[in-house]
């Protein structure tokens, strides 16, 4: 986590996070760190899941200047992994728990035509973020996905074999009510 600030906002931001954390605790320190930087705590960690996945043989170059280096035993585990679609699942995992990620894998194949439509729904007690992540072999690009109150959102994929493989990122912010 504090790699991932000091590379996206510089080493300063780890001094400004000290100096409010004498008087607050952890989590809103940095979030007052983040705010005075025109973003939150909630952002960034959706951001930094996504950057979790770029780490070890994954590497791409865009994300941790050393990410190449992480350990495999630092990378992401997928909880669930589909091939075959119509799919569909519930991941059973810590989601009270605040700043957590989980990784679902969506391989693809040439049999797959069309436009795919990912979508979540996840418990309203919890506030979440959701990303996916799109693999191509000559680069990664990623969206975030636009979710309502109930949680619930969906993105639309088109051409979805021209991917090697589809990540859906679900992080588990942190709720302030």
């Amino acid at each position: 986590w504090h790699i991932y600030l000091s590379e996206n906002f510089g080493r300063d931001i780890m001094y400004s996070i000290w100096l409010r954390y004498m008087q607050t605790f952890a989590c809103a320190a940095i979030d007052s760190a983040l705010h005075d930087l025109g973003t939150s705590m909630n952002d960034q960690f959706q951001e930094f899941a996504v950057w979790n996945y770029f780490t070890d043989g994954k590497d791409d170059g865009h994300h941790y200047s050393e990410g190449a280096s992480f350990f495999p035993q630092d990378t992401v585990v997928y909880v669930a992994t589909h091939s075959s679609y119509p799919s569909s699942g519930s991941i059973s995992s810590s989601a009270s728990q605040s700043y957590a990620a989980n990784y679902i894998l969506f391989r693809t194949s040439s049999a797959d035509t069309g436009t795919y439509k990912l979508a979540f729904s996840g418990n309203s007690q919890f506030v979440y973020g959701v990303s996916l992540i799109l693999h191509k072999p000559s680069g990664s690009s990623y969206l975030k996905m636009a979710l309502n109150g109930n949680p619930s959102g969906e993105l639309l994929i088109p051409d979805f074999k021209s991917y090697d493989k589809v990540i859906m990122v679900v992080t588990h912010l942190f709720n302030s009510a």
